[in-house]
């Protein structure tokens, strides 16, 4: 997400399946695919050609520029750490 390009998502495991779902319908940078053959090369397909990919493009290119605001000095990130140490050696 923070290199602001599309993704081809294969799930594995628990976690893995809800990422790939944020990215693939939620986010809309991704595309989940399946270890079959054609169906890799179609993903690959929509994400380099066409407007489909074009849209996958913008869209990354958009929440990196979210996610390179989170981790910034002051941004959302930075404060939720600054917040979580501030806890643990309040203990």
């Amino acid at each position: 997400m923070f290199e602001g390009v599309p993704m081809l998502c294969q799930p594995f495991d628990l976690d893995q399946k809800v990422t790939t779902r944020y990215l693939s319908y939620v986010w809309k940078m991704g595309v989940e695919i399946v270890v079959e053959r054609g169906e890799i090369e179609g993903a690959i397909r929509r994400v380099l050609v066409g407007k489909e990919g074009e849209e996958m493009k913008q869209r990354a290119m958009e929440i990196q520029e979210e996610v390179k605001d989170a981790i910034s000095h002051g941004g959302s990130s930075q404060n939720s750490l600054k917040k979580l140490l501030e806890l643990i050696f309040s203990l």
